[in-house]
């Protein structure tokens, strides 16, 4: 049936501007459609427009608001056993110690798999992310699951041109105990989980290509998924340039000694997509793209995953974000779990703007008015329009007519991680629960008009 609720709105269109509209009713078809936004006095002309009554009205409390649902541009679901452990060593020999065994028990353990994704989904749903872009395991079994339990839990991955989850595709460099699979067997995984998903005729859940990074996919391997990519139209997500020894990894490689840097390995392959596809393509980290990289991305139109908490773990490097979208590279917001420890989206925001005035000063101090760091304001941006943008989603990430309504009923005032004063304005209440709340304060998630 059609939803309408009354209350206030909040959401940021435009980077850096926070537009909160008080005393709102919004009205949302059976498709999920936001199809109305007016002022709270109308009410009766738009509920007789879209055949609705007062009693269907959800009306919010004072202190409660609309958010739009969060983006998680970049998180590893199998990972999600070990987050908040594990932050002890560095990228490539973290990957051996802790991942690859870890994903491999996922095809040996079916049960386990189900418990570690069930859990995952409830939680970030419970953190009001409604969209994300999942790193699987290699073997195509648990990926098929987690599109399952995904489908399940109604959560967008992803809608509309492309993309959501994929299995890892991998042909070298997986391990001590060999978690690879052979070049035509990834190829052909691709393929089949592409199809699996794409049967299921949902168009909130996309498969995504997979190659996990330069290191583990020979030259070989990534032309064939970039020949998928084309074929079927589908997402593609990788890593890039994300640490010093990774990067060192990939220099040793025998293709690097051609010359070609990492951005340019992807784009031989038809794997940085192009602005006419409609299929997106999201490279998570990129902390040390040379400039000759983020111009390459940016014509291409693909995106950056900015994932701030696993950076500081990993990379010892900050990402200047500001500089990244004025020279016109999308950028979204990634949990990077289990590389960051924190599940919830919150904590990517507060994570960017803590890193942004990381930045040398000198770099900070380019223009006046230190445009390079990043406000609560910024944050909320790229963890809601900023990612949809990176996924390719041009009907998510805003509460505005004609979106779909991925939203979060907060409730600033619930009291459960701080508490608010007589003093506070509307716009510091949204601010307060961003800089400190948390999923107590989250009490509806809606997915396309869904509560989930």
């Amino acid at each position: 049936p059609p939803l309408f609720v009354r209350g206030t709105l909040v959401h940021t269109p435009v980077r850096g501007e926070v537009e909160l509209l008080p005393d709102q009713l919004v009205a949302v078809d059976e498709a999920g459609t936001i199809t109305a936004v007016v002022p709270g006095s109308q009410e009766a002309a738009c509920l007789a427009a879209h055949a609705g009554r007062p009693e269907d009205v959800l009306r919010l409390e004072a202190n409660q608001f609309l958010l739009p649902g969060f983006c998680d541009t970049h998180i590893h679901a199998s990972q999600y056993s070990y987050a908040g452990t594990a932050t002890d060593t560095p990228l490539m020999a973290w990957l051996t110690k802790y991942t690859f065994p870890t994903e491999a028990r996922f095809a040996a353990d079916p049960s386990f798999a189900r418990r570690v994704y069930s859990r995952l989904i409830c939680r970030m749903v419970a953190c009001g992310t409604t969209t994300a872009l999942f790193f699987a395991t290699l073997h195509l079994e648990p990926c098929q699951l987690l599109a399952d339990l995904l489908e399940e839990a109604g959560m967008r991955a992803f809608v509309g041109k492309a993309r959501l989850r994929g299995g890892v595709s991998m042909d070298r460099h997986g391990g001590p105990d060999l978690y690879v699979e052979s070049t035509e067997q990834a190829a052909a995984s691709a393929e089949a989980f592409i199809r699996y998903v794409r049967a299921k005729q949902l168009p909130r859940l996309e498969p995504a290509l997979t190659p996990r990074f330069l290191p583990t996919c020979t030259p070989v391997l990534l032309r064939a998924l970039g020949e998928l990519a084309v074929r079927y139209d589908v997402a593609v997500q990788s890593h890039i340039r994300e640490s010093y020894d990774e990067v060192e990894f990939v220099g040793q490689l025998e293709e690097a000694g051609q010359g070609a840097s990492e951005a340019e390995m992807f784009d031989a392959a038809g794997l940085l997509t192009s602005k006419a596809s409609c299929c997106s393509a999201v490279f998570a980290h990129g902390v040390l793209l040379s400039d000759a990289e983020v111009a390459l991305m940016a014509a291409r139109g693909s995106a950056v995953a900015h994932c701030p908490l696993s950076n500081a773990f990993f990379a010892d490097v900050v990402l200047p974000v500001a500089q990244l979208l004025r020279r016109g590279l999308k950028v979204g917001l990634g949990t990077d779990v289990a590389g960051g420890y924190d599940i919830s989206m919150l904590g990517a925001q507060r994570a960017a703007v803590v890193a942004s005035r990381a930045l040398p000063l000198a770099l900070r101090l380019q223009q006046e008015g230190d445009p390079d760091s990043l406000s609560w304001r910024d944050a909320l941006w790229l963890a809601t329009v900023g990612g949809a943008r990176a996924l390719g989603l041009d009907r998510v990430g805003t509460l505005a007519p004609g979106q779909q309504f991925d939203a979060l009923l907060v409730d600033g005032g619930c009291g459960a991680a701080y508490d608010l004063f007589p003093q506070s304005s509307p716009l510091e209440q949204v601010e307060k629960f961003l800089c400190c709340g948390d999923d107590r304060h989250i009490v509806q998630v809606w997915v396309q008009g869904r509560p989930i």
